[in-house]
């Protein structure tokens, strides 16, 4: 895109310098924008990733744990 704008500036009539300025700009932005959602896609991303992992370590504990429990609860003795 910035090749195609230096093209074009290159046959631009005169006076048109700011103009090719203010395009070549806005392309730069526009390219800092993407690149910053971009990373912040990236971290959404992995901060999802680890909630997930958090999430399931829990429950596979509290299963483990439930699981625990009940099998004691099996082999206690029963008062008569």
């Amino acid at each position: 895109m910035r090749e195609t704008v230096d093209n074009l500036a290159k046959n631009a009539p005169a006076g048109s310098e700011s103009v090719v300025a203010i395009v070549k700009s806005a392309i730069a932005a526009a390219d800092n924008t993407y690149e910053s959602v971009e990373q912040a896609a990236a971290q959404a991303v992995e901060i999802a990733e680890s909630n997930l992992e958090a999430a399931a370590t829990v429950a596979t504990n509290a299963a483990q744990q439930a699981g625990a429990k009940s099998t004691a609860s099996k082999k206690a003795p029963t008062a008569a």
